[in-house]
């Protein structure tokens, strides 16, 4: 990259600024460099593609204790939103009889 802002020029200057005396880097290793950062995006994006990317997180720590978070969970298991499904069908006919009652006292 040749832009100041972004970097080995970046890192550069703020060296400099910092009172460091940076070393030059041949342009072929800035190169290489980037050649490993496309290869290694390149190797995340195929595993991710294939389905064997492999993380160290739980869900807590991809979706967190929101309740956004938890109908992301159930949303994205097949098995949870089967569960949950029957859940609210049961509590749904269990509860019509208790609703049926409250709204003929209203009338």
């Amino acid at each position: 990259m040749r832009n100041a802002n972004y970097g080995f020029e970046a890192i550069k200057n703020r060296y400099k600024i910092l009172g460091g005396t940076p070393k030059e880097i041949h342009d072929d290793f800035k190169y290489m460099s980037t050649l490993r950062k496309v290869d290694m995006i390149s190797s995340i994006l195929n595993q991710l593609s294939r389905g064997d990317l492999k993380v160290r997180s739980t869900l807590k720590d991809i979706y967190g204790l929101s309740l956004p978070g938890i109908f992301e969970i159930i949303k994205n298991s097949w098995f949870l939103l089967l569960l949950m499904s029957i859940a609210g069908y049961i509590i749904g006919a269990a509860s019509e009889p208790v609703i049926q009652r409250f709204s003929e006292h209203l009338d």
